[in-house]
């Protein structure tokens, strides 16, 4: 033992970091392209600027709902929609 505290009930995160060049431009656009063909928590978890993939994830979520918000606001202000019948199909005169 070196005397210096007992640790083992801490917890420890390793990250080995590769000493290569990385293009944060190109991974983002990868990322980008990959959209629809894998998993949004894997294009998330894989995106050079999130460290925290699940608060990530939430954050998205309440953005979109508060996007959804607005926009019903906006609806809503625009007063309700008259259907004059007319739908100015083919067999209209």
């Amino acid at each position: 033992m070196t005397r210096q505290g007992d640790y083992t009930a801490e917890t420890v995160e390793v990250v080995f970091n590769r000493d290569i060049v990385i293009h944060e431009s190109t991974v983002i656009s990868d990322i980008k392209n990959s959209e629809g063909l894998i998993s949004k928590r894997t294009l998330v978890s894989n995106h050079p600027y999130v460290t925290d993939v699940n608060k990530e994830l939430a954050q998205m979520e309440s953005e979109a709902a508060a996007d959804q918000d607005k926009f019903m606001k906006g609806m809503d202000d625009m007063g309700p929609i008259v259907n004059t019948g007319d739908a100015g199909g083919a067999d209209a005169e």
